[in-house]
């Protein structure tokens, strides 16, 4: 499970929300990242972005995610890791 950071600025978030991956990709900001196409939404028909908050979901341990969704902060994105391929 990730460590808490600090939060990104309401109006900082709202303005990412108007730019495209690549945009802000292109920043080349050394505390921004975009997620690799390879990852795909659930949902096509929104944008988001926040801090990011990574689980990898093991099956020992399948309170991991759950625990994640449960301490998540407002804003954040949760990311699970499925290790699929």
């Amino acid at each position: 499970m990730s460590t808490d950071s600090d939060r990104i600025n309401p109006t900082i978030l709202n303005r990412l929300n108007q730019c495209s991956p690549s945009a802000v990709a292109d920043t080349k900001h050394e505390s921004v990242d975009t997620l690799t196409a390879m990852i795909k939404p659930i949902h096509s028909d929104c944008t988001f972005a926040g801090t990011v908050r990574t689980v990898v979901l093991d099956p020992s341990a399948l309170w991991a995610p759950v625990q994640t969704l449960d301490t998540a902060l407002e804003d954040e994105v949760i990311v699970v890791d499925t290790n699929e391929q």
